[in-house]
């Protein structure tokens, strides 16, 4: 028999933090205004058609890509990757607890590989 999960009862319960979206928001804004900035880069770049949402890069996979920021100080620096693999590298690199360089000889060379950086002319266009 499944118990009732609702509200204060589920053991995620965070005092009715998920209720109060707009504060959730401006928290983020807070916290992390690079991250909040390059994310509004990239909706805008795709509503202009600078950069058109495809599908996953990694080799065999079909799925519907995500935008992934490599560097939040270059908003238009993404990589697009499916739900599974963009966790599945974010796991990785969470784990290695800092920054790590990505050059030829990276395990994720092939996967990270710089895309062209949009300058901020050609957003304007």
């Amino acid at each position: 028999m499944l118990r009732d999960q609702t509200g204060e009862r589920n053991p995620n319960w965070k005092g009715g933090k998920s209720k109060r979206f707009y504060d959730y928001k401006c928290d983020q804004r807070r916290r992390n205004p690079s991250h909040v900035y390059a994310r509004e880069q990239v909706r805008r770049a795709v509503r202009r058609g600078k950069l058109v949402r495809g599908t996953c890069t990694i080799t065999g996979c079909n799925e519907i890509a995500q935008f992934c920021h490599m560097d939040y100080s270059k908003p238009l620096w993404v990589k697009q990757w499916c739900r599974k693999h963009h966790r599945m590298i974010d796991r990785v690199l969470m784990t290695l607890h800092k920054p790590i360089r990505l050059d030829a000889n990276s395990v994720f060379s092939k996967i990270t590989a710089p895309t062209r950086q949009m300058t901020e002319a050609e957003l304007q266009n």
